[in-house]
């Protein structure tokens, strides 16, 4: 019988066992029984392919084809799967828990399941005929169990992508060639150019590879996915490939490819969302579908968004228990930002999972939430009050939801409507003084009335206990204190000033010594003039405008000449507090360009009234300002030497005559 295998040039033939060539005669009992010369021990997380090819390598066989049909005892029979390492015991003295660990064909599932290391999986999970490797998990010399799962893309040990091909020749790598290490054209793999992966997915694939071994001392899962540690090697497999299917849809493809080798982008945003749980997975969500979700006139619906969870996850799925409860989990905390309990749930006893409460709602939940009657609701609808959104293109009152969020944290008062005169009475402070307090704060509006009335008998209530808290018990009165409304009065304070003087005040109670009255009145709290002069102080400490009398008296003019900058556009004014002053900025680049021509004078020691009727103005840059009485000149600083040479050069100098100051001539 003639033996396939050229003879080396010059050398003597090797040792081979003789096969048939026939492709359906089995082999002969003498052929089947025979024991490799050379039968290393394999890897604790060594293949059965990368076992055979090890045996062809050791033994010194062309191709793995002598070892395979030796195993199932025909030749040229292409069997890379459901292989039964069995025959291994014979051929290499392999050990019973070796058998049962590497053998490829499971005991009972159908021909479309394929074993490895154990776990009995569909047959599309893996991949034989072109198997991948990690160069540099090859100096070991072992190829990993791992590397058959058809998701399998990286390798967590190294953190590198595996390949799949020869750098050199650029084919598919192959289970026929004679060497580990080594491709069919003589290239060393492990001299292969190796692509780095980022942490997340090197994460993701030592999930996987933890799945395949079962082993904490061979594969450990990351800390960041324990989450998933209930989930088997199926489950995990089939849950990357129907999110990845997800993704793929998401993104406008049509066609859905069931290789796995397609998802290699997806299987990147899986890492991310998985890595940093469950943020990672609700930013995920969120990429995925808030353009759908959020979708005005016509909104996409909840179960077809999450179809895959509910649908093609639990489909002919194996075991008990809820095994992808956590995802359900996340992803109704997701649907409760933008779909109705209604929308997410179908059936009488569903619920939703704990502490996940949906922000819209139907009318009826928000009638049940607000305790409102309907009409009260359609009239706080109608004026825009209610935050609505539509979800229907019909344009009906079904479809239009109501933000539920906004509904639970409205408080109506069980009591009629304040007026605003009523409550500022009962504080005892004025009707803007109470508006800028609701502005600042220090009125805090819990409650609404069904006529949206802006006061509520509770919210005021609570401010004059808030207010009254600071005086002391009894109510005495001080004589020869004053008290705040007599202070304020006397500072012309602005409703703004004042309610920002009872904000300073209730951080520093200690400052109240009394009460005027046996009733409490806000305007009665007596205090010290020393301390409300330093509350004054800090409340006006950053005030940004000026008033006018004080701008007059800065610039040495009238208050008439300053309305008259004021309409000229030299001074510009500014709002603050319901009062209208001058901007301070303005007034200080004013104060730099300009000076008064009387404060200049004085200052360089002339006489006021000859320097209007002697300097030569038509030389100097000046602004000359009639105000309604009078008419007021400012120099230009440029020109103050040209002032002071003139005020030399005429002589209108200011001497003392008799006890009074007189001009020279």
């Amino acid at each position: 019988m003639r033996i396939p295998l050229s003879i080396a040039r010059g050398g003597a033939p090797l040792s081979i066992p003789r096969m048939r060539v026939s492709r359906h005669a089995a082999a002969t009992d003498e052929e089947r029984n025979h024991r490799l010369v050379a039968a290393p021990k394999p890897g604790p997380c060594e293949s059965l392919m990368g076992y055979v090819l090890r045996l062809t390598e050791a033994n010194g066989y062309p191709t793995t084809s002598y070892i395979l049909s030796s195993m199932h005892g025909h030749w040229y029979r292409s069997t890379y799967g459901r292989l039964d390492a069995t025959s291994l015991h014979q051929l290499v003295g392999l050990s019973e828990a070796d058998m049962t660990r590497m053998t490829m064909r499971p005991l009972s599932e159908p021909r479309a399941y394929i074993r490895v290391y154990g776990n009995d999986i569909p047959s599309y999970e893996v991949t034989l005929t072109q198997p991948k490797i990690c160069p540099r998990c090859l100096d070991a010399g072992r190829c990993e169990a791992f590397w058959d799962l058809a998701q399998a893309v990286a390798c967590p040990v190294h953190g590198v992508m595996l390949i799949d091909r020869c750098e050199k020749c650029g084919r598919p790598l192959t289970w026929t060639r004679s060497k580990v290490c080594e491709c069919g054209c003589g290239a060393d793999l492990r001299r292969c150019t190796v692509t780095v992966v980022d942490s997340d997915l090197c994460d993701l694939m030592s999930a996987l590879r933890y799945f395949v071994y079962t082993d904490e001392s061979i594969a450990e899962l990351p800390p960041g996915m324990q989450h998933v540690k209930h989930l088997g090697l199926r489950r995990f497999c089939k849950l990357l490939w129907v999110m990845s299917g997800a993704i793929y849809q998401r993104e406008g493809n049509s066609s859905l490819p069931k290789a796995r080798k397609h998802y290699l982008p997806q299987l990147k945003r899986i890492g991310h969302a998985f890595a940093d749980w469950p943020r990672g997975f609700q930013s995920f969500l969120h990429d995925l579908y808030d353009d759908g979700a959020e979708r005005e006139g016509k909104q996409e619906h909840f179960g077809s968004c999450f179809s895959w969870l509910f649908v093609r996850l639990a489909k002919n799925d194996k075991g008990t228990g809820a095994p992808y409860a956590f995802l359900e989990e996340q992803a109704y905390r997701y649907g409760a930002n933008h779909w109705t309990r209604g929308a997410m749930l179908r059936g009488e006893n569903a619920q939703l999972p704990e502490g996940v409460l949906p922000r819209w709602g139907t009318a009826a939940d928000a009638l049940t939430i607000l305790g409102v009657h309907p009409v009260t609701l359609r009239r706080l609808i109608g004026n825009g009050t209610v935050p609505v959104r539509l979800v229907g293109s019909t344009g009906t009152p079904r479809s239009r939801i109501i933000d539920l969020e906004w509904a639970r944290k409205q408080r109506f008062t069980r009591f009629p409507p304040v007026m605003a005169r009523d409550a500022a009475r009962a504080v005892g402070v004025s009707v803007a003084t109470l508006k800028c307090m609701k502005a600042n704060g220090l009125y805090e509006a819990k409650h609404r009335g069904a006529n949206n009335s802006e006061w509520a008998q509770e919210d005021v209530s609570t401010l004059v206990s808030k207010l009254s808290a600071i005086v002391p018990e009894p109510y005495i009165e001080r004589r020869g204190i004053p008290t705040i409304g007599t202070v304020l009065t006397s500072y012309l304070a602005s409703a703004s000033e004042r309610a920002e003087f009872f904000s300073v005040l209730l951080d520093s109670p200690q400052v109240v010594v009394g009460h005027k009255g046996r009733k409490f009145n806000a305007g009665h709290i007596q205090i010290r003039m020393s301390d409300a002069n330093e509350i004054m102080r800090r409340v006006r400490r950053n005030v940004p405008i000026v008033l006018a009398q004080a701008a007059a008296k800065r610039l040495h003019c009238s208050a008439d000449v300053i309305t008259a900058l004021k309409r000229a556009g030299h001074l510009k004014t500014l709002r603050q507090g319901g009062r209208i002053g001058i901007n301070r900025m303005s007034l200080l680049r004013f104060e730099e360009r300009y000076e008064a021509l009387p404060l200049l004078m004085r200052r360089l020691g002339g006489c006021v009234r000859r320097a209007y009727h002697r300097l030569p103005l038509r030389e100097i840059r000046h602004l000359r300002v009639r105000g309604s009485q009078v008419t007021s000149v400012f120099v230009d600083r440029r020109d103050v030497p040209i002032v002071q040479m003139a005020v030399l050069k005429f002589g209108f100098t200011v001497r003392c005559v008799r006890g009074r100051v007189a001009a020279t001539k």
